[in-house]
C-alpha cells in the first residue's frame, strides 16, 4: 500500500507517476483527496485508488439524505451546482456546522467561551445524515475518530465502502 496524505493535485501526481512506474500496490489517499475531482485530475490511474473520507454518504449518492442535501444545496447555490458541487468540502462544511449549532443550543443563551467549549465537550457520538459521528471531551479535540473508505472505480465514478474503521480506541456501534 502506498499511502498518499495531501491535496487532491499534488495526490493526483504522485499517483500517476506511481502507476506509470509499476506500482500494483493499492493507493490511500486523506480526505482532502476524496473529492469527485480527484479522478478526473488523475485521469484511469486513479482507478482502484482508496480515500478516507469522514462522511457517511456520498453527495452524489441516491441515499435520502445525500438527495435532499444536494436538492437544497443545487437550488441555494446553482452556480456552483454548475461546477459539480456539492462536494466533499461542502458536505464536512455543512456537518461541521451542524455540530458547531448544537453546541450553541447546548450552551444555552447565556452563551460564553467556556460554556461553548463545555457544551461541545458534551458531544457524544453526535450524529448528522451526512457525517460520522463527533465526539469531544475535556481531553479530546479531535472530534471525529471515525472514517469510510471511497474507492475510485474503473469508470472513474466512486463508491463508498461499507465498512467503518475508527480509532483504536473507539467502540463500535
Amino acid at each position: 500500500m502506498l499511502i498518499v496524505y495531501g491535496y487532491p493535485n499534488p495526490s493526483a501526481i504522485i499517483t500517476r507517476q506511481a502507476k506509470q512506474l509499476g506500482l500494483k500496490a493499492t493507493v490511500m489517499g486523506a480526505n482532502s483527496a476524496g473529492s469527485r475531482a480527484y479522478p478526473k485530475i488523475v485521469g484511469e490511474a486513479a482507478a482502484g485508488t482508496q480515500n478516507i473520507v469522514t462522511l457517511k454518504v456520498l453527495p452524489e449518492g441516491d441515499d435520502p439524505a445525500a438527495v435532499k442535501f444536494r436538492t437544497a444545496f443545487e437550488q441555494r447555490f446553482p452556480d456552483l451546482a454548475r461546477q459539480g458541487r456539492p462536494d466533499l468540502g461542502d458536505v464536512l462544511g455543512y456537518g461541521g456546522a451542524q455540530v458547531f449549532i448544537e453546541g450553541l443550543k447546548r450552551a444555552g443563551p447565556q452563551l460564553t467561551q467556556a460554556g461553548f467549549i463545555k457544551a461541545l465537550e458534551s458531544l457524544k457520538g453526535f450524529e448528522t445524515d451526512l457525517t460520522l459521528p463527533t465526539t469531544f471531551s475535556a481531553t479530546e479535540r479531535e472530534g471525529n475518530q471515525s472514517a469510510r473508505i471511497v474507492e475510485i472505480q474503473p469508470d472513474l465514478s466512486r463508491k463508498l465502502l461499507p465498512a467503518v474503521v475508527r480509532a483504536e480506541d473507539q467502540a463500535a456501534k
